[in-house]
């Protein structure tokens, strides 16, 4: 999946185009699918991922189904009766949804089975994919300033209507991301091999446009 940042950056340059969506709820949803707690191996989560990016596993692929969360939540007769606030937290959560499954197509699945094919034993895909894309999300940030993080640590909003699963688990979640952009400093150990900055610019900007295209 793609990163906490990818997401937090994804929503704010939907704003920059869409001024009348509001942030602070747009930001929340967007990081709310990751709202499970994982476990040691950061492989399993409570809630799942059946439950909180709407998926299951066919053919040892996540497919995750849009079309489940946008009949439930974002149909017009029933976007139409909700506030300006519950809007822009579930069009957040469906442009995560969005957002993951471009990452997974595009950016995950042919770089997995390139590594695959060179038969390593000493780690998997995943834990490479996921040194190297944080490790990215820090030199971004080293780059460009932390006010992205600040922004979202100190943003307050009522999610309360909102019972796919407990609003605490994403209270919860948004402290997590906040505490570890601002207290870790992780950098690679080695090369990298399958992404770079402008291939994490390149996913921001395709995800983007897609959940623009979608909104108008």
């Amino acid at each position: 999946m793609a990163t906490w940042l990818a997401h937090l950056r994804i929503a704010q340059k939907v704003k920059e185009r869409i001024p009348g969506i509001i942030l602070p709820y747009l930001m929340i949803g967007s990081i709310a699918p990751d709202s499970g707690i994982p476990d040691e191996s950061f492989r399993n989560y409570d809630p799942p991922k059946e439950i909180t990016h709407f998926s299951s596993i066919e053919e040892g692929k996540r497919n995750i189904d849009l079309d489940v969360f946008f009949e439930k939540y974002l149909a017009t007769s029933k976007i139409i009766t909700r506030s300006d606030s519950t809007r822009s937290f579930l069009w957040g959560y469906y442009f995560h949804l969005i957002a993951d499954k471009i990452w997974i197509d595009k950016y995950l699945l042919p770089n997995k089975k390139l590594y695959d094919t060179e038969n390593h034993q000493d780690k998997d895909f995943i834990e490479v994919m996921r040194n190297e894309i944080y490790a990215l999300d820090f030199m971004y940030l080293q780059q460009n300033g932390g006010e992205i993080i600040q922004r979202f640590k100190n943003t307050k909003v009522d999610i309360n209507f909102f019972n796919e699963f407990k609003p605490s688990y994403i209270y919860e979640c948004q402290k997590r991301i906040a505490d570890y952009y601002e207290n870790d400093q992780y950098t690679l150990v080695g090369e990298y091999r399958f992404y770079d900055l402008d291939k994490i610019e390149e996913f921001i900007s395709e995800a983007t446009l897609q959940c623009i295209e979608v909104l108008l």
